[in-house]
C-alpha cells in the first residue's frame, strides 16, 4: 500500500489538494470555503513568475470579468449590506480562475485523471448515501412514501432522496450528470465494463431524482457521445428509440415521474398551497414577473443584489403571495445577471458560457463541450450562481477543463476515449 508521501510523488501536490476541492463539493458549506482557500494558497504560494508578454488574453479571464462587473455593481446598490453578501459569495469566479490563468504550469494527464476519478468517486459515495438513507427510512416506517401534501411524493426519489445530504435535486443531478459525463468521455476508469456499469448506474440514480432538466441533461450527454461514435448512423437510431421507450415507460408507469413531467400552465398567483401548483407553473410565474421587473430597468439593472428586491415587488403587486413570502429568485441565472447589472451583465455571462463552449467544440474536446452544456442548462432553469456550491463547482472545473484542453495542443489527450 502506498504511504502519503509515495501518493504526493507519484500524483503531486496540485492534484491532490485540487481532489479535496472535489471532495468538498458534497459537503457542507464550511469544508468547501476552507478546500479552496488551502488550494488558493497552494496555486499562490507555487506558481512561476513568468514575464508580463507570457500572459496573453484567454476564456479563463470572463468569469474575472464578470465578477468585476458586480463590484462596479456595488456602486448603485442601494442595499450595501446585501451587495458585499452576493458578491463575498461569488469571489470563487476571481479567485479559481485567477489562480489557474497566472499559473503558468505543465499539466500532466495523469493529474487531470486523479482528480476527475476523485469526482467521480465521490458523487458515487453521495448516491450511495442517498440510497441508504432512504432504504432505512422505508424500513422503519414500513413506507415508501414521504410525509408530504402532494399525492406521490416517495422517499426514493427527488426531495426526499436528496435530503439526506442536503442538496436540491437539481444541483445534486447536475453533479451527478458530471460523473456521468466522465465516464462517457474519459478513460478515468480504464476498463470499459466498469465504466459502462458506473454509467448505468449514475444514470438510474439521475431518473430517480426525477429532476426534469437532469433527465434532459443525461438524454443530450448520450446523444453527444452517440455522434462520436462508428456506425453512429445506426446506433443514433436504436438509442433514440430505445431512449423515448424507456423515458415513456417511467413517465406513464412510475407516478414519482408522471408528477413530476406533468405539464400545468395555469398561474394561480394567489394560491398559497403549493401541491396545487406544477413545477411548470411555478417557473412560468416567476419568469413572467423577472421579464417584467428586467423591462422596467434593462440597461444597467438594479444594481448587485437589488435586482431580488425589484422582482419581489413585482410579485407584491401580481399578488403572487408564494413568490413574496418565499422570497423566490429568478431561476434562471441569464435574468438574475440580468436583474442585477443589466445587458452589459448578460452579454458578459452569455460569453462566459458560450465562447468556451464553441472553443471546445473546435478542439474537440467532448469532456469540456458536455461540461458546457451541463452549465448552461442548468442556469436557464436555477439562479445557480446565487449558490456555494455551484459557483465552487463552474470557478473550479471551468479553468481546469480548459486547462486540460489547452495542454492537449502539446500533448496527445489520453484521457479521451478512442
Amino acid at each position: 500500500m502506498l504511504s502519503l508521501r509515495e501518493i504526493v510523488n507519484r500524483n503531486g501536490a496540485f492534484s491532490l489538494l485540487a481532489s479535496g476541492v472535489a471532495i468538498t463539493l458534497f459537503l457542507p458549506a464550511g469544508f468547501i470555503s476552507v478546500a479552496v482557500v488551502i488550494f488558493s494558497l497552494f496555486m499562490l504560494l507555487t506558481m512561476k513568475r513568468p514575464a508580463l508578454a507570457l500572459y496573453t488574453f484567454n476564456d479563463l479571464l470572463l468569469p474575472m470579468l464578470l465578477f468585476g462587473l458586480y463590484a462596479v455593481g456595488i456602486l448603485y446598490s442601494e442595499n450595501s449590506r446585501i451587495a458585499l453578501d452576493l458578491l463575498f459569495r461569488k469571489i470563487p469566479l476571481l479567485l479559481l480562475p485567477l489562480m489557474f490563468f497566472l499559473s503558468i504550469r505543465e499539466y500532466k494527464s495523469n493529474e487531470f485523471n486523479l482528480i476527475l476519478f476523485v469526482f467521480l468517486c465521490s458523487a458515487i459515495l453521495a448516491s450511495v448515501v442517498c440510497y441508504g438513507v432512504a432504504g432505512y427510512k422505508i424500513i422503519a416506517t414500513d413506507s415508501i412514501l414521504y410525509p408530504s401534501d402532494h399525492a406521490n411524493s416517495y422517499l426514493f426519489a427527488y426531495d426526499a432522496l436528496a435530503n439526506p445530504i442536503d442538496f436540491d435535486p437539481i444541483y445534486l443531478s447536475l453533479f451527478i450528470n458530471f460523473a456521468f459525463t466522465i465516464c462517457l468521455f474519459t478513460n478515468t476508469i480504464q476498463k470499459s465494463s466498469w465504466r459502462i456499469l458506473t454509467g448505468t448506474y449514475l444514470a438510474i440514480f439521475i431518473f430517480m431524482l426525477a429532476s426534469k432538466i437532469g433527465i434532459a441533461t443525461l438524454v443530450l450527454l448520450l446523444i453527444l457521445r452517440l455522434v462520436d461514435s462508428p456506425n453512429k448512423g445506426k446506433l443514433i437510431m436504436l438509442s433514440a428509440v430505445c431512449l423515448i421507450i424507456v423515458f415513456w415507460v417511467g413517465v406513464v408507469k412510475f407516478p414519482f415521474l408522471k408528477e413530476r413531467f406533468k405539464i400545468t400552465v395555469d398561474i394561480p398567483y394567489s394560491e398559497v398551497d403549493s401541491g396545487k401548483w406544477g413545477s411548470t407553473a411555478f417557473r412560468i410565474a416567476i419568469w413572467s414577473c423577472t421579464l417584467e421587473t428586467i423591462g422596467r430597468n434593462p440597461i444597467l439593472g438594479y444594481g448587485t443584489g437589488d435586482g431580488q428586491a425589484a422582482l419581489e415587488a413585482t410579485y407584491y403587486e401580481k399578488n403572487f403571495i408564494r413568490g413574496y413570502t418565499d422570497h423566490y429568485n429568478a431561476h434562471n441565472e441569464l435574468f438574475s445577471t440580468t436583474l442585477d447589472l443589466g445587458i452589459l451583465g448578460l452579454i458578459l455571462l452569455m460569453l462566459v458560457l458560450f465562447v468556451p463552449l464553441i472553443r471546445s467544440i473546435r478542439f474537440g474536446d467532448r469532456l469540456v463541450t458536455a461540461f458546457m452544456i451541463l452549465m448552461i442548462l442548468t442556469l436557464l432553469v436555477e439562479s445557480a450562481f446565487l449558490r456555494q456550491r455551484a459557483i465552487v463547482f463552474f470557478s473550479f472545473f471551468f479553468p481546469l477543463l480548459y486547462c486540460r484542453m489547452t495542454a492537449g495542443k502539446q500533448e496527445p489527450a489520453d484521457a479521451r476515449v478512442k
